[in-house]
């Protein structure tokens, strides 16, 4: 052939060579991408935090209000406000920003909070889950197969769940996404809620933990016994023996000595999966190569952001429950959940000995524990007792203080939030609170926080004792001049 032959073969091969370079191109972009993902502290501690683009479509764009429409019929609707501790399933439609989605499951939640909504306030303001695919066999919204609409019950700031959703993500443990919306039923406004993904399988899934398996432990003894659990409530007590698991001691090397965990298995688990679990528990116990049986360093990022919160409707308070276990090859973590409480608050509510703000905003980072020994909270016995991962956790403690508080990022995302959510707070038609509450308290608990970040710095730096009961008075941050209640 010619060297001076027209050439389009010449050119077929050499185009099809820059559309294969093209490609692979592209496919190592988005290797590259799905990699910085998996590891944006931000977005969470799994091996691919995101696996679905669209997850959510936009509901979780925290930079506006959501609007999401329930349409039931009318006569389910008065049922449901008729009788809402029976949790019923109504199916309904539901429109998020816009999207029609039909025969959607809608039913009431909580426990406690579910109950004193209408004994405390006498208002038909009620905590919704939404289930896409109870009726249709597969239906989800953008991935999402649940969706929670929490009516901030306890919490006059409307920022305490959100806001401790953000710190744990910026502390690098996987967390629910969530934003605000506008709830109308039937076209009626039914005010302001707070949306939050289901920690469920698609949860896992998003965040790269599909191939283990995940539990809710919750204490059976203080469900069952309402006096000892009104005890509990008023606060000061001190828990002898709640637990059945859910303090996650060694109880034994049987399935049956652990109900708190096991009756409470949010994704499936055989008979292999829940002795993985003990053996790690028993391995805690022993106290020897814990990293074999803890993801030790998820763990102490964990409670880094768990004890700057002060949640004692937890793990570290009285009531053994709200949080996840997750067990993935033989090894556990602890994951974030319902923090309508935290700062104190619900510690705080109507008891005279947390009325000193300034010993809560300076609570020692390495005494958190509220009604409760270190032997009976194992999952944080062993950081407080070793050198070696008390450090990680100060040094975990650090990274978060200065990524989130000491940066201005935390002061103008609380500033940005109430300038949003205050138009929505004022034409509440269902509101727990008035608008100047709402005003005032988000002022509170954004002093609260910046002077808790200011204590915790004085205790990682040597000038403040970081057990509670060795601080000098004179060596505290002054925190007077407020309440915590007023949060509630």
């Amino acid at each position: 052939m010619s060297v001076f032959s027209d050439g389009s073969g010449s050119r077929k091969n050499h185009l099809k060579t820059i559309f294969a370079a093209a490609i692979a191109l592209i496919l190592i972009m988005a290797v590259m991408a799905r990699c910085a993902a998996a590891h944006d502290p931000s977005l969470g501690s799994g091996t691919a935090a995101v696996t679905e683009m669209d997850y959510g479509g936009d509901l979780f764009d925290t930079s506006k209000v959501h609007a999401i429409d329930i349409r039931i019929a009318p006569e389910d609707w008065q049922d449901l406000k008729e009788r809402p501790l029976e949790k019923i399933k109504y199916k309904t439609d539901i429109t998020i920003d816009g999207e029609l989605i039909g025969n959607v499951s809608c039913s009431t939640k909580g426990n406690s909070s579910l109950i004193m909504v209408g004994d405390l306030y006498g208002i038909d303001r009620y905590s919704l889950k939404l289930d896409f695919g109870k009726y249709e066999k597969g239906q989800k919204f953008h991935g999402i197969r649940k969706l929670n609409l929490n009516n901030s019950f306890a919490d006059s700031t409307y920022m305490k769940d959100y806001l401790c959703y953000t710190m744990f993500r910026r502390a690098g443990i996987d967390s629910p996404l969530c934003s605000y919306a506008w709830v109308t039923v039937n076209g009626e406004d039914y005010g302001l809620f707070l949306a939050v993904e289901e920690v469920d399988k698609n949860f896992l899934e998003r965040t790269g933990r599909e191939n283990g398996v995940l539990y809710k432990p919750d204490s059976e003894n203080l469900k069952d016994n309402g006096s000892e659990l009104d005890r509990v409530i008023q606060n000061g007590v001190q828990v002898e023996d709640y637990g059945k698991g859910s303090e996650l001691s060694y109880r034994g090397e049987e399935i049956g000595d652990y109900p708190d965990i096991f009756n409470n298995t949010e994704t499936s688990a055989d008979e292999e999966d829940k002795m993985r679990v003990i053996r790690a528990l028993k391995g805690l116990s022993e106290g020897k190569d814990l990293e074999n049986y803890l993801d030790t360093d998820e763990l102490v990022r964990y409670f880094a952001v768990q004890n700057y919160v002060l949640n004692y409707d937890g793990y570290t308070g009285a009531m053994l429950h709200n949080y996840y276990l997750y067990e993935q090859d033989g090894r556990l973590a602890m994951l974030p959940w319902d923090y309508n409480l935290a700062f104190a608050s619900g510690w705080a509510h109507n008891n005279p000995q947390a009325a000193d703000t300034t010993i809560l905003a300076n609570y020692g980072i390495d005494t958190p524990l509220l009604g409760a020994k270190p032997e009976q909270r194992p999952m944080w016995k062993w950081i407080a007792e070793s050198d070696r991962y008390r450090q990680d956790y100060h040094r975990a403690m650090d990274e978060f203080l200065t990524s989130y508080f000491e940066s201005g990022e935390f002061q103008k995302e609380t500033d940005d939030l109430r300038e949003m959510l205050l138009p929505y707070v004022e034409n509440d038609p269902t509101a727990f609170y008035s608008a100047d509450r709402f005003l005032s308290a988000s002022k509170t608990l954004q002093k609260f926080c910046l002077l808790r970040a200011e204590s915790i710095r004085r205790q990682l730096d040597g000038k403040l004792s970081a057990k509670t009961q060795d601080q000098s008075a004179d060596d505290r941050v002054d925190a007077a001049g407020f309440t915590i209640e007023d949060l509630s």
